[in-house]
């Protein structure tokens, strides 16, 4: 799959860029509420590839921006404030999350960016990951690994 260099760009569901910035996105949404929008063009390009194999028949049942539960909220007693408080729950949004044959897939895909090579010393582009993303990632394959297979693309 080719990656693409200007992955921060928005892209709708036919390819159109969304304009940048937040005003422009809310301002796209608002005229075109049923539109799918994705955070990257290469986000795009597999959800474009995915459909083809909705189509003939590789895969079933497609599903964009599915949410997981990964810790439940909880209510706890503040004995500084002496007052109880909620504490929001961890949830995992997949990128995809399809059935091929008999296997239920999870496809997360990653943005890129320049990085400095530690052994060359060169800047190079590598695959962005957060520490968030890494945490997230843990606690989803802790919880739901023996039913889905994880991919990034």
């Amino acid at each position: 799959m080719a990656r693409f260099q200007n992955s921060t760009q928005k892209y709708d569901q036919n390819g159109i860029k969304i304009p940048k910035g937040i005003s422009g996105i809310k301002n796209y949404t608002l005229e075109n509420p049923n539109v799918l929008i994705f955070d990257s063009k290469s986000e795009y390009e597999i959800y474009k590839l995915l459909t083809e194999q909705l189509e003939t028949g590789l895969i079933s049942a497609l599903e964009i921006k599915k949410k997981f539960d990964l810790v439940p909220a909880i209510k706890w007693f503040n004995n500084i404030k002496g007052k109880f408080e909620n504490i929001r729950g961890v949830s995992y949004i997949t990128d995809f999350a399809f059935v091929r044959g008999n296997e239920k897939i999870i496809v997360d895909c990653k943005g890129w960016k320049f990085k400095m090579d530690k052994k060359s010393g060169k800047e190079k582009w590598q695959v962005y990951y957060d520490d968030i993303y890494k945490l997230k990632k843990k606690l989803f394959l802790n919880k739901y690994g023996t039913e889905y297979t994880f991919e990034e693309m």
